[in-house]
């Protein structure tokens, strides 16, 4: 396993140094998943914004912001693959059936969404 950590891995990129596969894809899961958290968190400002909702921490700019920067703190000094975990590893069989499973979740509201647009 490699140990660079996200930070390690993204200077050597900039820099053209040579890294492993593994490195890399281990550093695009990670990287995808601080991504899905950053959305989950514009989602929460969003929504209180459109909707007036009441003050709580989570729809909350200023909380919002400084738990992205620890949470990117946290994630720039982890080695990407253990930032991941065993759970969100492509190579686990059990992440590949769970994502196999929300894929055709996701298909379906897809699928159901087009055709009551339909009518």
């Amino acid at each position: 396993m490699s140990k660079k950590t996200l930070a390690e891995v993204i200077e050597a990129v900039k820099s053209n140094e040579p890294l492993t596969d593994e490195e890399l894809r281990m550093t695009v899961i990670c990287l995808d998943m601080l991504m899905n958290f950053d959305f989950h968190a514009f989602m929460n400002l969003y929504k209180s914004e459109k909707e007036s909702k009441t003050k709580r921490l989570v729809y909350s700019a200023i909380w919002q912001f400084e738990n992205r920067f620890e949470r990117l703190k946290r994630a720039m000094n982890q080695i990407p693959k253990i930032y991941v975990g065993e759970n969100n590893d492509p190579k686990n069989p059990a992440y590949q059936k769970r994502r196999e499973l929300s894929n055709k979740i996701v298909d379906k509201a897809f699928a159901n969404h087009e055709s009551s647009e339909k009518n």
